[in-house]
């Protein structure tokens, strides 16, 4: 019996929860966040034609990581949109900082998001057309990215070669 009584305490308090989520309450419409797609007008946005030279993808790749470098190989003009949005939406930005927060906005849209929230309390605002480029963190990532390259290598050379050559 206690069984028993335990899967029906199990489902009271599933149903009681539930009941709870879908219980009428104030509803707050969600806003979009100023980079999201669906707030892009839908027309393409046209770049002046003085307008200067950014970074290419692998200025992405070393400042933010793998994650935008991928994104604007796969999607460069969607990139290159969101940019230039950006550009729009925050007049005298220049094209290095509107790519930086692109970057940064695609390696991790959360931390971007708290980052410029707290830039508008009047916190701290990180630079991030020039982030991790200083000759240390450089050299740190050749070290690291050589050694998982190596390894990669091996562990390819040691499991899979033998695999297809058999």
């Amino acid at each position: 019996m206690s069984g028993m009584s335990a899967i029906l305490l199990v489902f009271a308090s599933s149903a009681i929860c539930s009941a709870a989520l879908v219980a009428p309450r104030a509803t707050v419409p969600l806003r979009a966040t100023r980079l999201s797609v669906a707030s892009m007008p839908r027309q393409l946005i046209r770049a002046s034609a003085n307008e200067e030279e950014g970074y290419g993808p692998i200025g992405s790749l070393l400042r933010q990581g793998p994650t935008p470098f991928v994104q604007r190989l796969i999607s460069e003009e969607k990139y290159q949109q969101s940019v230039l949005y950006f550009r729009r939406e925050n007049p005298g930005c220049s094209q290095m900082e509107a790519q930086g927060n692109m970057d940064a906005y695609l390696a991790n849209p959360n931390d971007w998001a708290i980052i410029k929230m707290k830039a508008k309390k009047g916190g701290y605002e990180p630079d991030f057309a020039n982030m991790n480029l200083d000759p240390k963190t450089l050299a740190l990532t050749a070290v690291w990215s050589s050694i998982l390259a190596v390894i990669s290598y091996r562990m390819i050379a040691v499991n899979i070669i033998p695999l297809l050559t058999q």
